[in-house]
């Protein structure tokens, strides 16, 4: 059984189905930031849907809810590269997902600040290995909060 989505991508309103039944196998990410500045200590986690194990916790680094989201796409997408075969990448962000499929992040942080070199070290290592693996994107898909709940790597910090 489906459910007809309708989304607006790149300014067009686009239709697509998606099952009422959640993804049973595939990767899926999180991002948690502990506020809303622009340096917010920030975080993500990796987690196998197959067997609901934690791949990967990643230590608190400056940065956005929608920047550790989009550092673990492409963290989670280095493990399907690794692995050698096609597993989906499941992440709740429209923002995240659009950046990975851009190669582009779009943020207030500011990157001459001494205190976000390796956030922003993470971000342009994501965007080159995007760049070098542009297949892999088709892998990203979004998890559906509204219709599956929330996905199973959830920090649970949303109030």
């Amino acid at each position: 059984i489906t459910k007809t989505i309708p989304t607006i991508t790149q300014g067009h309103l686009i239709h697509y189905y998606v099952s009422k039944t959640p993804p049973f196998s595939g990767i899926v990410v999180d991002g948690s930031a502990l506020s809303n500045s622009d340096q917010a200590p920030s975080k993500y986690q990796i987690m196998q849907l197959d067997y609901k194990t934690m791949i990967f916790k990643s230590k608190t680094f400056p940065g956005t809810n929608n920047i550790a989201e989009f550092i673990a796409i492409c963290h989670a997408l280095g493990l399907v590269k690794k692995a050698g075969r096609s597993i989906d990448v499941f992440s709740d962000s429209e923002t995240a997902i659009s950046w990975a499929k851009n190669r582009k992040v779009v943020t207030k942080l500011d990157r001459a600040k001494p205190v976000n070199n390796d956030t922003f070290l993470m971000i342009d290592k994501s965007i080159r290995f995007l760049n070098d693996n542009q297949g892999l994107i088709d892998n990203v898909k979004k998890w559906e909060t509204k219709i599956w709940g929330e996905c199973p790597a959830d920090f649970g910090n949303k109030k």
